[in-house]
């Protein structure tokens, strides 16, 4: 069973882990952006059509997970999307990241962050978002 955590900065996924707070994303920033990956999953095709789920932003570029699959397997691929034109604490950040204009992917990694089946990761991300809210709740 697959598990995704957030501790120091990191979000962990089972055993491996990526740095979201490198331009100075906040705690609270990460928490809308995961709020929308379950219901990106659950819309997205999956069959040839890539699915982004935001982890981290700056007024340059967004930082994402490019998710990738044909049927039940998905691989996640960091990449950095581009939001030229983003103010942090001007603009909206939920505004930003649910804009559906094409965006261009600036940098994508070489290889696959993580390898799963779509249903683990829909699961793993229900309860991550259910740890966070009642985190938040107390």
């Amino acid at each position: 069973m697959l598990e995704i955590t957030v501790k120091n900065g990191l979000l962990v996924f089972g055993q491996d882990a990526i740095r979201y707070d490198g331009e100075g994303t906040t705690f609270a920033e990460l928490k809308q952006m995961i709020g929308t990956w379950g219901a990106r999953l659950r819309a997205a095709p999956m069959l040839g059509a890539s699915v982004y789920l935001p982890f981290g932003i700056s007024d340059d570029w967004i930082e994402a997970f490019e998710v990738e699959g044909d049927g039940d397997v998905v691989s996640l691929r960091a990449v950095e999307l581009e939001a030229v034109g983003y103010t942090p604490a001007m603009d909206s950040l939920m505004d930003e990241i649910e804009d559906p204009r094409p965006r261009a992917v600036m940098v994508r990694r070489d290889q696959a962050f993580l390898t799963c089946r779509k249903s683990d990761l829909i699961d793993a991300i229900e309860a991550l978002q259910q740890r966070l809210l009642s985190s938040s709740a107390g």
